[in-house]
């Protein structure tokens, strides 16, 4: 039924942009084909090689210049020996939508493949002078650092899931009012898979020359309070977050807040770097188990990480505007762990990139691991744009 909606949904679409070439802004079409394979490297058994390919595509209607249709979707092939070691778990993951509606479903499946499909945004805009309303799903994005994001409540991901560049969305309603140039009202709802509840009030404002926002509402079984701020520190950027999650349905929970800052840093050259430093404070039934936690399953801002204190830092560069680099290093105190996570970058032609991404975890002091493993990725992606 769900795969018979999507594909009706896309034929209509795409059938009439046939009859409106002359009239581009009526209808929009984009997407790509990602390949992507990576081997995981293990010193106590031989390494295993895995493959995902992605299917993008996006559809858009444009009903006036005030008016939009979206819908969003991406068809995943995946395929080698992690799936075919994990496959019944690996796919009862896939096909479990952790929002409303149920949008995620094993289209195929055998011992050596599973392709998935995932439809990640599919909603209504009316947007028109100082007012936005959006319903369906979408993506709410509060949050204002790059790494960790204490103030997203809707749709917190993990800074290592490179491969997911659109981030997850969410079963929502949200109204945007913007008051002044510098000072807007957001108002945001959403519900779960499990009829969970998330609704809050976001305030932004500028107060000497610093972006700042405050934030309070209801975050599933928390209360929750925030602050957001954006500006500069002398010549450096300076950005941060803190929330606050005080359990009110759930005495098994405790109040935990979530604190970050990054500095950040732009040379004439091109070279780009940052730091942020991130205080999770820890409850027992914290769902983030390691650095890589979000790249298969939805991060909560409730639990951002497997430790108590974080720091990540970065540095990228443009050696050309064919060819991009970055480094970022990770340590993680309470496990005496490390993260290397380079990343490179290269533009073939016009709508075709290559990737090579390599993911490293490694515990300096092997007694303070506390049963989490060792893992070392090598990823090499292929990106065609149409």
């Amino acid at each position: 039924m769900k795969l018979s909606v999507i594909l009706l949904l896309c034929f209509s679409i795409s059938w009439a942009s046939v009859y409106a070439q002359d009239d581009l802004k009526k209808f929009e079409f984009d997407g790509y084909l990602f390949g992507l394979g990576y081997r995981v490297f293990d010193k106590n058994i031989k390494p295993a090689d895995n493959f995902q390919i992605y299917n993008r595509l996006n559809f858009y209607y444009n009903f006036s210049a005030y008016s939009r249709l979206t819908l969003q979707f991406r068809n995943t092939i995946y395929g080698g020996k992690s799936y075919q070691d994990n496959q019944s778990i690996f796919a009862k993951m896939m096909d479990t939508d952790p929002r409303a509606l149920d949008l995620s479903w094993n289209a195929f499946e055998n011992s050596n493949l599973l392709l998935n499909i995932n439809v990640d945004r599919l909603n209504y805009r009316y947007s028109k002078e100082k007012f936005e309303f959006t319903v369906g799903r979408q993506r709410i994005n509060w949050g204002q650092t790059l790494v960790w994001n204490p103030n997203d409540i809707f749709n917190a991901s993990s800074f290592f899931d490179f491969d997911y560049v659109e981030r997850p969305g969410s079963d929502a309603v949200r109204v945007v009012y913007y008051s002044t140039n510098t000072t807007h009202w957001d108002l945001a709802a959403k519900v779960d898979s499990a009829g969970r509840i998330t609704a809050a009030l976001k305030y932004g404002f500028n107060k000497k020359n610093y972006d700042i926002q405050l934030l309070g509402g209801v975050a599933n079984k928390d209360l929750v309070a925030g602050i957001g701020w954006a500006g500069n520190l002398w010549k450096l950027g300076f950005k941060g977050e803190a929330s606050v999650f005080s359990p009110v349905w759930d005495t098994l929970d405790k109040t935990v807040v979530s604190l970050t800052a990054a500095l950040d840093y732009s040379f004439q050259n091109g070279l780009y770097v940052l730091v942020q430093v991130l205080y999770a404070g820890q409850d027992e039934l914290s769902t983030a188990s390691n650095p890589f936690s979000g790249q298969f399953t939805q991060l909560s801002a409730r639990n951002l990480s497997f430790t108590e204190w974080n720091i990540i830092s970065q540095a990228s560069y443009g050696f050309s505007p064919l060819f991009n680099a970055s480094f970022a290093v990770g340590y993680y105190p309470e496990y005496d762990a490390l993260i290397l996570f380079p990343n490179l970058s290269y533009s073939v032609r016009k709508n075709l990139d290559i990737n090579v991404v390599h993911q490293n975890l490694s515990f300096l002091n092997k007694s303070k691991s506390g049963g989490l493993s060792a893992m070392n990725i090598l990823y090499f992606g292929l990106k065609y744009y149409f």
